[in-house]
């Protein structure tokens, strides 16, 4: 995955498979095109400005050692101008809140943008470096968390409830243990629990 030599675009396959193509003289390599490598560092502006400029869709993002991070399109980085843009292939979430409560808590998707949870709750989460709750407690805790985590900031007690592999599937949202203190924390505070 950390030597990607070229893409192939799908309508690039799909002339292939036209009924004059000769399919038998098929060459993997004569169909792939260069890979657009960017640097996970790159403002959202210049990605985009080089999408223009080379009329790409696509690039390769690489991390700080030169492995690849993942991949972002021209849709990603619109969404992160526009917000989410649905097309016919996706679902359309809750718009009311993807909040719900289980067993006396509330819990949140890690996915969950930090304004909405911040006008939902009435809450003072810092969303300058971090556009999800997930990202900001993960960002907070300075390593891969695991369940039973817990980060206190904004006015309220996140723990770390499910996850997905490297990904915080949910979180649990307490605004009640603080008391007088809600939303007075000066800085971010991290805790390991024990599961």
């Amino acid at each position: 995955i950390d030597n990607i030599i070229g893409v192939v675009l799908a309508k690039d396959l799909l002339k292939l498979l036209a009924p004059r193509a000769n399919t038998e003289a098929f060459d993997l390599p004569s169909v792939m095109r260069p890979v657009h490598v960017i640097p996970g560092s790159r403002e959202v502006e210049e990605v985009l400005a080089d999408f223009k400029r080379l009329k790409e869709h696509m690039a390769v993002v690489l991390d700080e050692y030169g492995g690849t991070a993942g991949v972002v399109t021209m849709e990603d980085l619109l969404e992160e101008i526009v917000g989410e843009i649905l097309d016919e292939y996706d679902t359309p979430e809750d718009a009311e809140a993807p909040l719900h409560t289980r067993a006396g808590e509330t819990l949140v998707p890690g996915s969950t943008h930090i304004g909405e949870l911040n006008e939902h709750f009435g809450l003072m989460v810092p969303d300058v470096d971090y556009t999800t709750i997930g990202g900001y407690v993960f960002g907070v805790l300075g390593r891969l968390p695991v369940v039973g985590d817990r980060v206190i900031a904004g006015g309220a007690i996140f723990t770390v409830r499910e996850m997905d592999g490297r990904r915080i599937e949910s979180l649990s949202v307490d605004l009640h243990s603080l008391g007088d203190r809600r939303g007075g924390e000066r800085e971010p505070q991290s805790t390991h629990t024990e599961a």
